[in-house]
């Protein structure tokens, strides 16, 4: 799995905000979530991306630590959904090349265990 430093996460967020700095100088760090709507999370490539519960089709990758996801088009932050098998989810994935090292929201580590075993990778 790739791990991102917290430092480029939030360089890649302030390039999102269209700029290095945060609007109305809010430090991602320090920041309440504006909705409870959460955002869910899904690995691409071996990366965790969180989506926008909104549907507008932004999407940020994710450093484990963060708890949730600032939208730049609804201007506003929303609580992340950690499957807590997050750890084992990373193992099973860790088992397949990048590209295939995919899971989708609704997938299960039963579901990804299941997977590696129809391709020989248990």
């Amino acid at each position: 799995m790739r791990t991102i430093s917290i430092d480029e996460f939030l360089t890649l967020e302030a390039q999102a905000w269209g700029g290095p700095d945060w609007p109305g100088g809010i430090d991602p760090r320090n920041s309440t979530p504006a909705s409870t709507s959460p955002a869910l999370v899904l690995v691409s490539r071996g990366n965790w991306i969180a989506e926008c519960p909104g549907r507008c089709g932004y999407a940020s990758v994710m450093h484990r630590g963060f708890s949730w996801l600032r939208c730049p088009n609804h201007r506003q932050g929303f609580p992340v959904e950690w499957p807590d098998d997050w750890p084992q989810i990373e193992a099973a994935l860790g088992k397949r090349p990048e590209a295939n090292q995919n899971m989708a929201p609704e997938e299960t580590l039963a579901d990804l265990l299941k997977e590696n075993v129809a391709h020989g990778l248990d």
